[in-house]
């Protein structure tokens, strides 16, 4: 005797077409990582503070992310030639310091990754058991 089951069958169709729904907005983010400067989350969390901050001063980047001056140092030249940000040093009494500014680039690729999680996030509220 066959157990009875109380959840929902589709076919195979159905299920395709759910399974393809959902995992679109993970291949934009999967395409979107491609790109080998933003495959790091350091350089993602940088890109998403000057995003929200506009600018932002070496020192508080490396507050911000946790990583050691040169690892820092690496990640926004890296950044800034694959012109998602803007670096430039300005004198000052205590010597020089380094300001990281956003690009239209940079902006851009924050409001495709929000773009792509609020596809996610919606996808995944509208599935939802209630």
């Amino acid at each position: 005797m066959r157990p009875r089951c109380w959840c929902t069958t589709m076919n195979s169709e159905e299920e395709e077409f759910t399974l393809q729904d959902k995992s679109a907005p993970i291949r934009e983010l999967a395409e979107l990582f491609d790109d080998s400067i933003m495959k790091s989350s350091t350089r993602l969390l940088i890109v998403v503070s000057l995003s929200v901050n506009k600018r932002m001063v070496f020192t508080d980047l490396l507050k911000l992310t946790g990583v050691g001056k040169g690892s820092l140092s690496n990640h926004l030249q890296r950044l800034s030639a694959g012109g998602y940000i803007r670096l430039r040093v300005t004198p000052t009494l205590r010597g020089p310091r380094t300001v990281a500014e956003i690009t239209r680039k940079g902006l851009d690729t924050y409001q495709k990754y929000l773009g792509i999680i609020e596809k996610i996030r919606n996808s995944d509220e509208s599935s939802s058991f209630k």
